[in-house]
Formats: structure tokens, sequence, C-alpha cells
């Protein structure tokens, strides 16, 4: 229909170094629906982006920590650092180690796992059992009961108040009731779970299970909130204490998450995380990429059926994610591919993702994070569950 069209490819890059256009190059060859085109830059020098083995989870978020307190020490300011994950949940050991080391940030495409509501809910039993004289916890448990009002709720903690077992005391309360207080499960639970306060893990997986058919009942997208504690029970079992846990998950720097695109929001002075959906337009001095490993980038699941039509697409899909991901960075880059990642069900060892496999290790600085890190920043590599293959 226009005759005098003409195709007008764009290919020189204002943002990147070379080095990190090379991997970005690498990425659009391997699409197989794409406009074939070689990015350059007129930019000199740069390093090659770093492909980090990190041993697990905890390994993978101790190095990125290391990594923007030695780029801090450099003079790159926290708003110039980014890191980039596929969904919202793969942050979620990150944001915890942030809130160790008490380092701002704001999250962009979810929102921190410890603002969520379900997550609140679970841990509001853990707050109960560490301290049964937290009324407000006490009264979120409380009213997750069906029939059991913040009148009610209040009034029972009253009841309460000074008991050392609180399972026997609900238990005493519900007899009194004579079967007019839904209150005998929680009863079972805080009973339960009373012996367990060294195994802060376990507790963690009996409360989720309790809080099952509530999460069912009072949220559509309950199976999305469901994988959120699946990872929440993953982070949380190499923990001994319940009061170093609910430290831990306290502490939160004074910062926001948003389910929008950054572009209209300033970061404030603090490192920005966000999803590589929110990441698309931004640019920044340094990136990190999350989890990139085979069943995050691509986001593919185990025993995911698609028609040869259908996969093609999801994989092109990824690679343009990842490739937005990369071309987000100015001037350092880093891949990061944790080899065993934690799920409720124990440790999964998992295989650097197809997409760098696929491409010349010339293109890239291999680092392993165990290399880096102080000795007493190197997390314990025990594991008490064998972990099993990852099967794509």
């Amino acid at each position: 229909h226009y005759p005098n069209v003409r195709k007008v490819t764009l290919e020189q890059n204002y943002r990147s170094s070379q080095a990190i256009l090379n991997i970005s190059n690498s990425l659009l060859l391997q699409m197989s629906q794409a406009f074939r085109k070689r990015l350059f830059t007129t930019r000199t020098g740069g390093n090659k982006p770093r492909l980090v083995e990190a041993y697990n989870d905890e390994e993978q978020a101790r190095f990125i920590v290391h990594q923007i307190k030695q780029s801090q020490d450099c003079g790159t300011p926290l708003p110039e650092i980014a890191v980039l994950f596929r969904a919202s949940f793969h942050a979620f050991a990150l944001e915890l180690e942030l809130n160790r080391n008490q380092i701002a940030y704001v999250k962009y495409g979810g929102f921190k796992f410890t603002e969520t509501s379900h997550i609140k809910d679970v841990l509001a039993h853990l707050r109960v059992l560490h301290n049964a004289d937290d009324d407000l916890s006490f009264v979120r448990v409380l009213k997750m009961r069906q029939g059991i009002g913040a009148v009610r709720a209040r009034r029972i903690c009253e009841q309460i108040a000074g008991r050392g077992d609180v399972g026997a005391a609900l238990k005493e309360i519900a007899k009194a009731a004579a079967g007019q207080l839904d209150i005998s499960p929680l009863a079972d639970l805080m009973t339960a779970m009373a012996p367990l306060v060294k195994r802060p893990g376990e507790c963690l997986r009996l409360a989720v299970e309790y809080y099952g058919p509530v999460l069912q009942r009072n949220f559509d997208d309950w199976p999305k909130r469901q994988r959120d504690l699946d990872q929440l029970l993953a982070m949380c079992q190499s923990y001994r204490s319940l009061d170093s846990l609910l430290s831990d998950l306290a502490i939160a720097p004074p910062n926001t998450s948003h389910d929008r695109n950054l572009v209209d929001d300033d970061a404030g002075g603090k490192l920005i995380l966000s999803t590589m959906h929110s990441a698309k337009g931004l640019e920044w001095q340094v990136v990190f990429v999350l989890n990139v490993h085979d069943g995050a980038i691509p986001m593919i699941h185990e025993h995911q059926v698609l028609e040869d039509t259908q996969m093609a697409e999801r994989i092109d899909e990824e690679l343009r994610l990842f490739y937005v991901a990369a071309t987000r960075a100015k001037d350092e880059l880093y891949l990061i591919a944790p080899k065993i990642i934690q799920r409720n069900y124990g440790p999964v060892i998992v295989e650097p993702s197809r997409f760098i496999q696929n491409m010349s290790p010339e293109l890239y600085q291999y680092v392993r994070a165990a290399d880096v890190l102080p000795p007493d920043e190197r997390p314990s590599r025990s594991n008490r569950r064998r972990p099993r293959r990852y099967q794509f």
C-alpha cells in the first residue's frame, strides 16, 4: 500500500558502553521473530558485564549489598543503582538483606513483601507467639476468625493479658463460650507452635498451613499470594531464632513501593528495585539482574506444556524482557546466577539461563560471589535437605 516507504533501523545507542551492547546484541540474535539490527555506540571504554555465580539466594543478596556499598564508596549515588528482576517475589531475599543493612530502597512493579496484607497476616501469628502482649498483632489474628470483630477481639486480648500459655488460655475461652467462638483452631495452632520457638521456619510453616483457608476466603488472587508465602517460607529456613527473624522483618527503611512505572516518581536518594516490565525506558549507571537462571529467566515453570509455536513466542517475550533489563545499564552490568534456590519444599539446583549459555563466554567476565565477599559475609553452605535438580 505504501510503495515509497523506507525502513530506518535505529542502531546507535547513546546510553550503554559497547561491552554492554555486545551482550544485548547476542540476545537480539537469539530471537526467532525480531528485526535484525546491531547496536553500537561511540562511547569508549567500559567493563565487560559480569556473570556472577552465587551459591544460593542468600549469597546473591549479600553480594549485591556488598557491591552496592562498593559503588557508593566510589561515588555512585543510590538512585543511580538498580536491581531488576522478572517477578516481584524474586526480590524478597534481597529486601530482607537490604533491611538488615538499613539501605533505603523503593520498589516498583509490586509491593514490598512486608507491606502485603497476607504476609502481615501470617507474621502476626508469629508475633503473638513471640509476645502475647502484642495487642495489635493479637487483634489482627483474632479478626481472621469468622464472627469475631474488633470489639470482641480486644475483649479476648484483655482476658488473656498476662497469661503465659496462649493456646491453653484460648481453649479455656472457647470452652466457656460453649461453641459461640470459633477460636479452637487458633488455640491448636498456638499450642503446636509453642515448643518450636527455636525452629522459626517450622513455626512459619504451621502458620502458613493454618492461614490457607483464610487466604482463599479473603483473596480472589490467592494462588499468587500463596506463592509469596512459599517464598517467605523458603527465605526463613535458615533462621534459628524467632526473635532474629521478626527483628529482620520489622526493620523497614522509610521508603515506599509502587505498582506503576517509575518514570513519574522521584527515588529521593534511594536504591531502585524494579521488575523488568516497569524498567522500560529508564537507565542507571549500575544495574544488577537477579536470578539469571532457567525457571526465572526465562520464567517458564517445570512441567509447563506449550505448543511449539506458543513456546517460541514465550521464549521471544522472555528474551525481550532480558534485553530490556540489560540495556538499562549505562556503565556496569551484573548478571547474577545462583546455583541453588530455596523453595518451600526444599533446595533446588538450577542451571544458568539458556540465554547466557547460548552466547559466547567472551562477552562477559565470570565472577564467583564467594571470591568477592569477605569471609564473615559468606552464608553457610550447609543444606539440611539434599537439593533436587530443576527440570525444564
